[in-house]
């Protein structure tokens, strides 16, 4: 068991790097921050610094309260659009 977590903690590792070169978009966020609580749920892991896992809990968190306020302002917009505030 143990030589099959380390390949997987590799492949996670590089994932990583090449995730920390890609533009900082919310899919790189989101999967940036998954592999880091999984490496740092794992046993493998030789101790994510904490910053690390801080800056990816914050930026996650960013994301998801920014993602809030786009579906509110799509709802906002919605209900305008519906009631003719716009017109041509």
């Amino acid at each position: 068991m143990i030589t099959e977590a380390k390949p997987d903690f590799e492949a996670k590792l590089e994932r990583l790097k090449k995730l920390s070169e890609m533009e900082a978009e919310s899919n790189v966020v989101v999967e940036i921050a998954y592999i880091v609580n999984s490496l740092k749920a794992s046993s493998s892991s030789k101790g994510i610094p904490e910053e690390i896992i801080k800056k990816c809990q914050e930026g996650e968190m960013s994301l998801r309260q920014g993602l809030m306020l786009a579906k509110k302002a799509q709802e906002l917009l919605r209900s305008a659009l519906d009631e003719g505030l716009f017109s041509a």
